[in-house]
């Protein structure tokens, strides 16, 4: 989890883009692949491009860390504001 909080303060949300927020929107609701393809009329190819962007950006190297970090990330900015 050390390099979770490590990733997490030195990842910039703002830095992705419009289709990546959705994408990791969806992904901290939850969705499966094909409710975030149905929901944003993107193929399954184009899912797992702008995926990869998240994680590589935000540092993680699942699905599943990219949502810890996440939710790492919500909860030091919630502390901040």
């Amino acid at each position: 989890m050390d390099a979770l909080r490590i990733a997490a303060e030195q990842a910039d949300p703002v830095e992705l883009g419009p289709a990546e927020r959705e994408v990791l929107s969806r992904l901290l609701r939850g969705l499966s692949n094909r409710a975030i393809c149905d929901d944003m009329g993107i193929d399954a190819d184009g899912l797992k491009a702008i995926t990869c962007a998240v994680l590589e950006r935000l540092g993680a190297r699942s699905r599943e860390q990219l949502v810890a970090l996440s939710q790492s990330l919500i909860e030091d900015r919630s502390r901040i504001a």
